[in-house]
């Protein structure tokens, strides 16, 4: 049997994301998924308490990424509110 590998809640994330982009559906099981990616599933509930409190982080994720790519830019700071939220919005969704 493999050894089981240390895991960061960044890892997971990646790896779900990996897993639905294959198989266009959520794994059937958290055992499973754990089981299928060489981690403890304990591993998984430390940072989640089930498939949709992941997906509810991605989206934190992505915001939280959003956010620090555009206070990063010198022109995002001299917008205006409309296109501060227009700029939002292209980052979000790209």
């Amino acid at each position: 049997m493999a050894k089981k590998k240390s895991i960061k809640q960044s890892d997971i994330i990646s790896i779900y994301m990996d897993y639905v982009l294959m198989h266009d559906h959520k794994p059937k099981s958290v055992y499973a998924f754990a089981k299928d990616n060489n981690f403890d599933e304990s591993k998984f509930y430390e940072f989640f308490a089930s498939f949709e409190t992941l997906e509810q982080s991605i989206f934190k994720v992505f915001f939280d990424n959003t956010h620090t790519a555009l206070e990063k830019s010198e022109d995002y700071q001299s917008f205006g509110p409309k296109n501060k939220l227009l700029s939002f919005y292209y980052t979000f969704f790209e």
